[in-house]
């Protein structure tokens, strides 16, 4: 992602910033029609172009037109959209901010505390400010301040907010992992580990925080250390090539409070 410009008066380029990626797909398509005819429209190199062509403009258009998928807004959409909501749009400059901080290895409990103030639940309603939401609560988890952590995300999860279905199902499996190094309660976790769950798990199982959830779940609650063992590898092995060197550093950190609420429990 790009780092946005510093705010001025409570304004980005908005529009330019959110659409640039659909102004080079129509470039590039225009550019690959133009090889196309260039090259008789006849071999196979020119329909390769002319499928490349076809290609760009489709997602230059569902990504250019305003609209709004599922829960997700579109850029077109927040082209338009995030001129009109000045809350909107510092919670969207604010995201890029931290990216920004994550890409040159700063740890969410390192930036700025008035990055991560919690909207209220009626400005959360917008899909955008609610990230910031989620954000506050990773910041509690890399503070190791747990139990506010778990307070909050459980809030937000049954608040009416515009929390997208990935963050909504990533934040429960913080829940878990609060619940397994404090009271680690079985009927706590069952209630928490759904089929929707169980399926998100098993999709996004090689994601460092879903795995340092499923290593922490099978050293204390399964009590199974071979099991353990492996996932620990699992981690260890998506560690290597994770873009985040930030993001490893907290998890690890995790992990190894998990071993030690383990061995305090033998």
């Amino acid at each position: 992602m790009l780092i946005p410009p510093e705010m001025i008066d409570g304004k980005i380029p908005v529009v330019l910033y959110n659409l640039g990626g659909s102004l080079m797909n129509v470039i590039a398509s225009f550019i690959f029609l133009g090889l196309y005819f260039l090259f008789g429209g006849s071999s196979l190199f020119s329909m390769i172009m002319l499928m490349l062509a076809v290609v760009g403009f489709c997602i230059a258009v569902i990504n250019g037109v305003p609209m709004r998928l599922g829960m997700i807004d579109n850029d077109g959409y927040n082209a338009f959209s995030l001129r009109k909501n000045n809350e909107a749009l510092r919670a969207f400059w604010l995201q890029l901010k931290i990216n920004e901080q994550l890409a040159k290895r700063i740890r969410l409990k390192e930036m700025p505390k008035e990055w991560f103030v919690i909207p209220s639940d009626e400005a959360m309603e917008n899909n955008m400010i609610a990230a910031i939401g989620v954000f506050a609560c990773n910041r509690l988890m890399d503070e190791h301040k747990f139990e506010e952590a778990y307070s909050l995300m459980e809030r937000l999860l049954e608040a009416n907010t515009a929390i997208i279905g990935l963050h909504r199902n990533l934040l429960v499996c913080d829940c878990i992992y609060c619940e397994l190094i404090s009271e680690n309660r079985q009927v706590n976790l069952n209630k928490m580990l759904t089929k929707e769950l169980k399926k998100f798990i098993k999709s996004m199982g090689k994601y460092p925080s879903v795995l340092r959830m499923k290593y922490a779940y099978a050293l204390l609650a399964e009590r199974d250390n071979t099991k353990a063992e492996i996932l620990k590898k699992e981690f260890n092995k998506c560690a290597k090539t994770y873009p985040y060197f930030s993001d490893i550093e907290a998890e690890k950190e995790l992990i190894e409070i998990a071993d030690k609420k383990c061995s305090e429990r033998v």
